[in-house]
């Protein structure tokens, strides 16, 4: 800022042509790197509900294994909701069993694999 005279008119403070492109162009790069922020963001809350739809699937078949008789526990696999489901049953020790369930599906950023274990008590 520079104070201007122009013929005769009172003195007054202004900004300069160069100083006013160089605040434009500030606020644009600012203003870019807000808006790729904003757009991963968003991509975040996508995985993260796909995220939040394997781990539901992987309880939902913990709770159908644990009302399942003793006898009749198996391993299996299952496609829903878009995840791939894949389970095994085994031994984990007198009248106790060890479930492994891995689950796969896409999210914004490629592949992924969730692997969750519980024990089944009969």
């Amino acid at each position: 800022m520079r104070d201007v005279d122009i013929a005769g008119m009172k003195s007054r403070r202004a900004f300069t042509l160069v100083e006013i492109v160089v605040a434009i162009m500030l606020l644009s790069v600012g203003v870019l790197a807000l808006a790729g922020t904003a757009v991963l963001v968003l991509r975040l809350i996508g995985a993260g509900g796909t995220h939040a739809v394997a781990a539901a699937t992987a309880e939902s078949r913990f709770e159908i294994l644990r009302a399942t008789p003793c006898a009749a526990l198996a391993s299996g696999s299952s496609v829903a909701r878009g995840v791939q489901e894949q389970w095994s049953v085994g031994p984990a020790g007198t009248r106790l069993f060890d479930v492994s369930d891995s689950l796969s599906y896409a999210t914004a950023f490629g592949a992924h694999t969730q692997e969750f274990r519980s024990l089944v008590w009969c």
